[in-house]
């Protein structure tokens, strides 16, 4: 009988065959052969408390959500020329999700691909190249919006169609960062590009999980639709229900997007993504433009979209985030008050960062010992990452379904960590 692969041997193989671009969480890579909810289990059958995937949205491998997959799969999967009640019923349920003047959807399979249909929309609506950016910010892979993803990108330079943004941080105020922001806005739309969008975050990961301060986005808004531009919010990271106050992060703040997107979550593992705008928009784009997407909005990525809506009603899902936030937010203040090298806790809901830094009072960022830490709480079983732009903020960002217990069990780790570091 042949002796089991060893992890390194693995990882061997990996790197012979796979592109040298692919990258691994943590110094040791995790072996990961099984999951349920909030556990992973490596292949020794070490269990791993989950604290940063959000794509298992309702929990890695939920049976209904499964359930729903293999029904469907067993029956047809085939593409949106043909009708199918499934696909139809799943958008009619997410669009009661949204703002009333947004009624109208179109599905893909990756947010990098909404937010690149979102570009090719405004591009086409407005007669416009244009687009504004807030500092920092990831909206995906493809080329499109690798163009306006500054975020860890080596790019020899931002292209001069797009201009980034003041980020709402502690720095400023929400109506300083808008303001902020104007001479941006007004400059790109006076310029040959003119302004196509602007592409905002609810909440803003890749800088390091900072939330929008109060009246920003409202003020922002206003200035992108007075230069002629639409309003597109991105809601891959903190949509259903992450930020724990509403279903969409953007809710948030009281506005109604002119476009929203959603990627990760919507699926809880299959690869479902959406585009959702008021009608009169589309009905702009499809004059001129015919868009299909062969894998996007198939009966199974229905069925299992339609699943995914059902556990985060059944379960109650929003009232769980905020609940579970809440003892996030006070037990990562509890820690920031206990070490020195912690600078800020930012974010919401499930969805929370905190800053490791040299010290307090000079506040610079201590990216190696954010790595360490992300690497000793692996090695105690619980899965954290790094994000900002010194790679200093950790990044909580667990499955919705993360329970006050979940929480108990990764905020006692992290302290024990911490001590260690101390």
């Amino acid at each position: 009988m042949n002796k089991p692969e060893t992890p390194n041997a693995l990882f061997q193989r990996r790197l012979n065959v796979l592109s040298p671009s692919y990258y691994h969480h943590y110094d040791d890579p995790l072996t990961a052969v099984r999951a349920k909810g909030v556990t992973i289990w490596d292949d020794t059958g070490k269990a791993y408390l989950e604290c940063y995937n959000n794509v298992p949205s309702v929990g890695h491998c939920h049976p209904n959500v499964v359930g729903a997959l293999t029904h469907q799969a067993s029956q047809i999967n085939a593409h949106s020329r043909y009708l199918h009640d499934n696909i139809v019923t799943y958008a009619e349920r997410v669009i009661a999700t949204l703002p009333d003047e947004i009624d109208t959807c179109v599905f893909v399979c990756s947010g990098t691909e909404a937010n690149a249909l979102a570009y090719d929309i405004a591009r086409t609506v407005t007669g416009n190249r244009g687009v504004i950016v807030s500092d920092g910010a990831y909206h995906g892979n493809a080329l499109a919006v690798a163009d306006f993803s500054d975020y860890q990108l080596q790019a020899p330079s931002t292209p001069n169609f797009v201009r980034s943004i003041p980020l709402p941080c502690a720095k400023l105020t929400g109506p300083e960062a808008s303001a902020a922001a104007t001479p941006a806005i007004e400059g790109l739309a006076q310029s040959e590009h003119g302004l196509a969008m602007a592409m905002i975050d609810s909440i803003f990961d890749g800088p390091g999980i900072y939330t929008a301060a109060p009246g920003y986005l409202p003020q922002l808004a206003d200035t992108v639709r007075g230069q002629g531009g639409l309003m597109v919010m991105d809601e891959v990271q903190s949509g259903l229900t992450r930020l724990g106050d509403n279903m969409w992060g953007f809710m948030d703040s009281g506005i109604v997007p002119d476009i929203v997107t959603m990627g990760k979550p919507m699926g809880a593992g299959y690869p479902l993504a959406i585009v959702a705008a008021k009608r009169s928009i589309f009905e702009a784009f499809a004059e001129t433009r015919s868009y299909f997407n062969t894998f996007g909005g198939t009966p199974v990525a229905g069925a299992v979209g339609n699943a995914v809506l059902d556990v985060v009603q059944e379960e109650t899902i929003l009232e769980s985030v905020g609940r579970v936030g809440r003892e996030l937010t006070f037990g990562l203040n509890t820690l920031k008050d206990q070490f020195g090298f912690v600078g800020e806790v930012r974010g919401k809901g499930v969805f929370q960062g905190m800053e490791i830094v040299t010290d307090q009072q000079s506040h610079h960022p201590d990216r190696t010992k954010a790595k360490a830490i992300v690497n000793d709480m692996r090695r105690a079983g619980v899965l954290i990452s790094a994000c900002g732009m010194h790679g200093n903020v950790l990044k909580v960002r667990p499955p919705l379904v993360f329970s006050e217990s979940n929480a108990d069990q990764l905020l006692t780790t992290l302290a024990e960590v911490m001590d260690h570091h101390h």
